[in-house]
Formats: C-alpha cells, structure tokens, sequence
C-alpha cells in the first residue's frame, strides 16, 4: 500500500507558476508538458550548437535515455517529484528571490508543502529521506506506524556531489568548469581516487563532469 499521495499535471502548473495554455515557463527549459508527464525535449542539431556545455548536459540526462517516455509521468507523489527536481532543477529557483528569501504567492495547500520540501532538500535543511517519512505521516497517518523506514534516497545528482567531494576529502584539487567541448580537466591522483571510492575511473570521471554541469546550469 502507498503513503504517497499521487498528484497530477494541475499540481505540477501550479508549482511552475505556468497556466495549461502558457507552457513558455517549461519551454525554457528545454521541457514539454502533457496530461501523460513532463517531457524533456529533444534538441536538433542546430538548436544544440547554440547551447552552451552545461546546458547540453542538462538536456542529456533523461532518467530513462528513451525520450518518448516522460521524465516525470503523471500521477506522481513527493518521492518521485524529489528525483525529477534533483536532476532538472526546474521548480525551486522560481520560488526564491534573487536575495534567497522565498515566496509562496499564488500558491495553496499542498502545493507549499511540496515547495518547501524542495527547497529544504535543496538547501540542505532536510534529506530526501526526511521528506518521504513526512509525506507517510501528512498523507496516510494510519499506517504509517507500521511503514518501513524508506532507506536514504541518493539521486543521481547527489551521488555525482558526493563523488566530487569525496575526492576533495582525498586531496584532490577539483576542477570548477567545464571546457567549451563539455569535457572536464581531470586533476593527477583520480585513478586511486577512484579505487578508494569504490568505482571505476571511467565512471568517476564521468560523475564528476555531471556535477559540474550542473552547478553551471545554476549560475
């Protein structure tokens, strides 16, 4: 039995700020909305020559790499929300001001909950975890109880950041930037690096790339 409650593309609008007939806020970012999911949009080749590296990363990273299936697919509950906003990024930064502080106008009900925990995930105020075991007890408190204690979820831009720091705690000197090509400058030391985590070379290098991507994509 679920404790997540299913939400559809009326909550995912309101937490985009984008009405059903204005997809303009989606369409930024490289995104297309229907009553079947969130889609993210593939680039043509000249549309990709005119991105930048980051950008074109953000928009290879489909969870699923078959792009007729939907990032996110209706109904979907905090859990899956969580996962998508980690690897997109495209609900939170529209409900803060430029000084940091938030906003939660035009918003009710459960839709600022959902805004909350997004942030507070991205902020690091709480872990995905935490957020999963207070959506059991908001939306299904009478088996809660009883529910299993989710395991800590680590998206796969979580993992990429950790990866990244861990290799910092190694005495690593980190690159910050990608180069115009989208490739990275890996420092001396990786290869170790890379056993003492517990992965592959091929396979750090790569994650550390998907992080710095993504930290462009937020500049």
């Amino acid at each position: 039995m679920t404790t997540e409650k299913p939400y559809g593309r009326m909550m995912f609008e309101a937490l985009i700020d984008c009405g059903s007939d204005d997809d303009s806020a989606l369409a930024e970012d490289g995104l297309t909305i229907n009553n079947s999911g969130v889609y993210l949009k593939r680039q043509g080749k000249y549309e990709r020559q005119g991105l930048m590296p980051g950008d074109l990363a953000f928009l290879e990273k489909h969870p699923t790499g078959r792009y007729d299936d939907p990032a996110l697919r209706f109904p979907f509950g905090p859990a899956e929300l969580l996962e998508f906003e980690c690897i997109y990024t495209v609900i939170a930064d529209r409900w803060r001001y430029g000084d940091g502080e938030r906003r939660t106008d035009g918003l009710t009900g459960e839709a600022i909950w959902l805004v909350a925990a997004l942030l507070d995930v991205e902020e690091g105020k709480r872990t995905a975890n935490e957020v999963n075991d207070e959506a059991r007890l908001k939306f299904a408190p009478e088996v809660a109880a009883d529910a299993p204690r989710s395991p800590l979820i680590l998206t796969p831009a979580r993992k990429n950041e950790k990866n990244y720091k861990r290799c910092e705690e190694l005495g690593l000197v980190m690159p910050t930037e990608l180069n115009s090509n989208g490739t990275v400058n890996m420092p001396r030391g990786l290869s170790k690096a890379a056993k003492d985590i517990g992965m592959s070379r091929q396979a750090l290098t790569e994650s550390v790339t998907n992080h710095i991507a993504q930290l462009e994509k937020k500049k």
